[in-house]
């Protein structure tokens, strides 16, 4: 599918690492060039194969090149300069897939797998430092290879479908008493309502799980820096009053190199970019 539905926001601070790549408000910049992302989201599955059994959606693999090998000079003629994928196995080998990519003049957007919450749970630190270690194991693998210029750590880690935002509220230590519910529904999942006001119950309690979401995106992206000259986003669910998330707990993720979303609004990005510059 297009990576129409990827909505690029106002980061809250350039890169603050030397790179070869770097965003500056909502320019992406490539050896001080400027740089327009028109991608294209790519997780080809064969006909009666699923994601759900091997290889579980990693067809990025030499075993299966026929695929991408057809694929990416077709995605090349469409006008794309970059790709996005889901997720791979990190046991296997994708250098050959890069490749073929670089040779074709494409960037890639790698996303770190993580599911839900109950494949990757995040309740602890411990739990959360294991994972942290993972991506930057996967992002040491292909550090010095030319076509992969972003990881997204996760997909939609505020979805409330996902069950993250649920483990990091419920902190036997320290709990913020956030109710995932729908908001018409007596909850805090802003759904009909709109977004929290000052002095709201859930103004208190959201800004504490977002604290402790974007906290732990903020660990994982250090780490990923340490590890290679990558940028580091973390491709958010359009949902939640996101604008609000971000104007009130952002700043607990610095090293975030954009804010990104996954807007499906119909065949444009409606008013998402409106509600952000008065929001952001």
């Amino acid at each position: 599918s297009p990576m129409l539905g990827l909505g690029w926001l106002p980061a809250v601070v350039a890169s603050a690492h030397s790179s070869s790549a770097v965003v500056v408000g909502r320019q992406l910049f490539i050896e001080g060039v400027p740089f327009e992302v028109r991608g294209i989201c790519y997780s080809p599955v064969p006909i009666n194969e699923s994601v759900y059994f091997a290889p579980y959606g990693d067809y990025f693999t030499t075993e299966y090149s026929f695929i991408w090998l057809r694929d990416i000079p077709l995605i090349k003629a469409m006008g794309a300069n970059m790709v996005r994928v889901y997720g791979w196995a990190a046991a296997n080998d994708h250098s050959a897939f890069l490749d073929a990519l670089h040779a074709h003049g494409l960037k890639l957007m790698a996303t770190f797998y993580m599911g839900d919450a109950k494949e990757s749970p995040v309740r602890t630190p411990e739990q959360r430092a294991v994972i942290i270690d993972r991506f930057a194991m996967q992002v040491r693998q292909y550090r010095r290879h030319p076509a992969l210029l972003f990881w997204s750590f996760g997909n939609e880690l505020n979805g409330v479908w996902n069950g993250f935002l649920q483990q990091l509220s419920h902190s036997q230590e320290d709990p913020c008493a956030w109710d995932e519910r729908y908001d018409d529904k007596g909850g805090c999942w802003v759904h009909t309502h709109g977004t929290p006001k000052p002095g709201d119950r859930c103004y208190e309690t959201s800004f504490c799980v977002y604290k402790r979401l974007f906290s732990f995106i903020e660990d994982a992206a250090r780490a990923a820096k340490a590890e290679a000259d990558v940028l580091v986003v973390s491709a958010f669910a359009d949902v939640d009053s996101l604008y609000d998330k971000i104007n009130r707990a952002g700043h607990f993720a610095p090293s975030v190199d954009a804010w990104t979303a996954q807007v499906y609004r119909g065949n444009t990005f409606g008013d998402f970019f409106c509600e952000h510059d008065q929001r952001v």
